[in-house]
């Protein structure tokens, strides 16, 4: 057995993954070798395990900073706001033309009075009095 395979079983071993076989294989080659290789592999295992340990703290080093979303969205509901607002004021008219909403009536009947009048087919008118 090479040490990688060696490193590979006690990795598994020390994990709690290895199956059957491979215990048996790591207690055959720990019999047979003992302590002659048991203390080159261990150191391996450590040196692996520094640099895993050495690589993780690097990655949670270098982790870019983060802003607040609160801040962002903030930000952003402000800016849609003044771009809507501004909007609204450019496009709403300042002062209508007059007549262009007013209706304007050609025969319409002044108020005050307190009469009526009836008009015949024939043109003849009838005030009458209520």
């Amino acid at each position: 057995m090479n040490t990688s395979n060696i490193n590979n079983l006690l990795e598994k071993y020390l994990d709690g993954i290895s199956t059957p076989e491979e215990n048996a294989m790591l207690e055959t080659w720990y019999m047979r070798y003992e302590n002659k290789n048991l203390v080159q592999v261990a150191d391996e295992l450590r040196i692996d395990q520094l640099e895993r340990i050495r690589m993780q703290m690097a990655q949670h080093s270098t982790r870019a900073k983060t802003i607040k979303l609160w801040s962002r969205i903030i930000g952003v509901a402000a800016a849609v706001a003044a771009i809507v607002f501004g909007v609204f004021f450019f496009k709403a008219p300042g002062n209508p033309e007059p007549g262009l909403g007013a209706t304007n009536y050609t025969n319409d009947i002044a108020p005050g009075k307190n009469t009526a009048t009836l008009t015949l087919a024939n043109g003849k008118t009838i005030p009458k009095r209520c």
